[in-house]
């Protein structure tokens, strides 16, 4: 089946309240047809467990269930950005944030590579073919129940709840390769390992993203978040031996039995565990100038708005931060508008450069944390799930 998606309204309420917002400086998204169509769809990449494709311009196809293809118009987007290329970066933001925590977090985890290159066969038949899958994902989570329900896995880890993955997007991709298709079977059962995988609270960590409307329910495999500051709202990660990060969810909080508050409690923990005491790591920027804190959750300092205080203090309360991207805080120690503006084209290159773009907004201390000091890129922070 293939649906089609214009700009659903989800999708959409950002984008509207980006365009009400007053104009920022020009962004960096192409605007041409094609180009415009392959930057959304390495966007949207980013945040997907299952391959997002280019169907044409303008077009893009996002495989979310069995039998179910997500046809996405990017049209109206397009034609907004083009109205109002002022306000381009925020709106192209938006809708990808909003994007990536509803169409694309209800996809099942599936291979990032689809490749017969060094590959063995694998079952043509069905059930035979589940079977296969079924015993491979078996061997990647350990002590978890792995049962095949018609053309879905069915995976329930230690005490938690059951969670439906379809198996037919995988299938078909290996039809198209006469099945010679098993190393897109390990890669995808690779990414079910690091997406189903419970995490301890030592590889828990808190993040930054921006604030979109909340969920009206609680889908098992979506992240979870609640407001931060802002724009910005706070979400949680989860960090493996090997190096790589995935999103937690809310069926990881609930099979380790936590509350929202609990387990972004933790994460925030495990965070502050990780980055190290902010005071060390602060370099005195030239007078007027820039500094940045580079690292993995580097912008996730910026959530520990009390730790600031003394740094704000020291600078006579003139304190100016941005996070263009999750691993990167830019911040200066005075806000006159000459350095709100130099710190916001600042943080858009960084955000223009990097693949973990959060945000080109320039945020100022104030007595209450964090507020804006730029014009938003996205709609105000909204409720938690």
């Amino acid at each position: 089946m293939r649906s089609w998606l214009r700009l659903m309204p989800f999708l959409l309420a950002p984008l509207l309240l980006a365009l009400a917002a007053p104009a920022s400086a020009q962004g960096v998204v192409p605007l041409d047809d094609a180009a415009f169509t392959a930057y959304l769809q390495q966007k949207l990449q980013l945040y997907s467990a299952v391959p997002v494709t280019v169907a044409g311009p303008l077009g893009i196809d996002v495989a979310v269930a069995a039998d179910n293809v997500v046809a996405i118009s990017l049209h109206d987007l397009h034609d907004a950005c083009v109205r109002t290329p002022a306000q381009c970066d925020a709106i192209v933001t938006g809708f990808v944030q909003n994007a990536a925590r509803t169409v694309l977090s209800s996809a099942p985890p599936a291979a990032a590579t689809i490749t017969s290159a060094g590959s063995a066969l694998v079952p043509a038949d069905r059930e035979a073919f589940m079977a296969y899958v079924a015993a491979k994902a078996a061997a990647a989570l350990p002590g978890a129940r792995i049962e095949i329900d018609a053309f879905d896995l069915a995976v329930t880890r230690p005490g938690g709840e059951r969670l439906l993955l379809p198996q037919q997007g995988l299938f078909d991709a290996c039809k198209l390769l006469s099945f010679r298709c098993s190393r897109s079977v390990d890669d995808y059962v690779g990414g079910m390992h690091a997406w189903l995988s419970l995490p301890s609270p030592e590889q828990m960590r808190a993040a930054l993203q921006i604030a979109g409307p909340p969920f009206a329910a609680e889908p098992a495999l979506a992240p979870f978040y609640r407001p931060a500051f802002a724009n910005l709202a706070e979400t949680c990660f989860k960090t493996a031996d090997t190096g790589g990060v995935a999103p937690m969810t809310n069926a990881d909080r609930r099979d380790l039995g936590l509350d929202l508050a609990a387990a972004l409690a933790l994460c925030e923990r495990g965070t502050r565990s990780a980055l190290g005491p902010l005071a060390p790591k602060l370099a005195a920027p030239p007078s007027g100038g820039i500094a940045t804190l580079a690292g993995p959750f580097a912008a996730s300092y910026a959530l520990f708005a009390a730790d600031w205080q003394d740094v704000a203090a020291a600078s006579g309360g003139h304190l100016l931060i941005a996070v263009p991207s999750r691993d990167v805080l830019l911040y200066a120690r005075s806000d006159g508008a000459a350095d709100v503006a130099a710190l916001a084209a600042r943080a858009r290159a960084v955000f223009a450069a990097s693949d973990l773009g959060l945000s080109s907004d320039v945020y100022r201390w104030s007595a209450r944390g964090w507020v804006l000091a730029t014009a938003p890129g996205a709609m105000p922070a909204a409720g938690a799930p």
